[in-house]
């Protein structure tokens, strides 16, 4: 276990303790302090994302990585916005332009993953069929849990068309990367065993942990709305220990591409 992925284990129990003990007591000083952390694990994604696009270089996954690295970092403009309207300006418009900065990450991401799963050199004919059945399993029941709990509901005519627009958004968001989910678990396979199933599957847990937060708060808004609560705290978990798992992926793929770079030519 390297310095790095230390670093990151450190930074989640750190994390743990500030929503658990709650240090600056139950006002808004501990809530600001949780957000504060909350942003910075967003930015720990998005620097390790680029990171890695940048030792990388000019390359067939050039435009994918930048793709990753630019979804990452409109996901923290996104919490950055969110945590000033609502904590600083007490004013959080539905929606709001962090609405629009986290759809655009999704996105961004989404075009990200597919590509890289285009230039995979993963054997899809030769795959174990057993592979596809847990894989497609997984997915066929993340795709279900949403379905059911968010897009029969995602639209409200009494709304506006934004409120719409980013509601549907959000839902169609989470199932495309639910299915992407699918083809990530087909990765981390089929190089199992190898320093490039790191990477697959940090990314995967590090979106799985989106995808929960966001599950949970499909089916506790309330809980979640308060800021209180073991519900609420878990799902912080999940949203800072996706973006952890998310930098553990990409330092992964840099060290890797690090590794590559320092070989003698012969």
């Amino acid at each position: 276990m390297n310095k790095q992925t230390i670093s990151l284990i450190v930074f989640f129990f750190i994390v743990v303790a500030i929503f658990v003990l709650r240090p600056l007591g139950q006002g808004l000083a501990n809530t600001l302090l949780e957000q504060a952390f909350y942003i910075i694990a967003s930015v720990i994604a998005a620097m390790s994302a680029f990171l890695a696009f940048r030792t990388y270089g000019r390359g067939p996954r050039f435009v994918s990585l930048l793709a990753l690295s630019l979804g990452l970092f409109s996901w923290v403009i996104a919490d950055v916005l969110f945590t000033y309207l609502e904590y600083i300006l007490n004013d959080l418009p539905y929606p709001s332009i962090a609405d629009y900065f986290f759809l655009a990450g999704y996105i961004l991401m989404l075009t990200g993953i597919i590509r890289e799963v285009l230039l995979s050199d993963v054997s899809w004919k030769k795959m174990n069929k057993k592979v596809y059945l847990v894989c497609g399993t997984f997915s066929v029941l993340m795709i279900t849990a949403f379905t059911y709990l968010t897009i029969f509901t995602a639209y409200n005519p009494e709304a506006s068309f934004a409120e719409n627009f980013v509601t549907i958004g959000y839902t169609v968001g989470d199932l495309l990367l639910s299915i992407a989910g699918f083809f990530l678990l087909i990765m981390t396979w089929e190089y199992r065993g190898g320093k490039a199933s790191k990477v697959w599957i940090g990314i995967f847990l590090g979106y799985s942990g989106t995808l929960v937060g966001d599950l949970l708060y499909s089916i506790f808004p309330e809980q979640l709305f308060s800021h209180t609560g073991p519900i609420f705290i878990f799902s912080q978990f999940c949203y800072i220990g996706g973006y952890l798992f998310l930098a553990y992926g990409f330092l992964q793929l840099r060290s890797i591409l690090l590794a590559f770079q320092k070989k003698p030519l012969h």
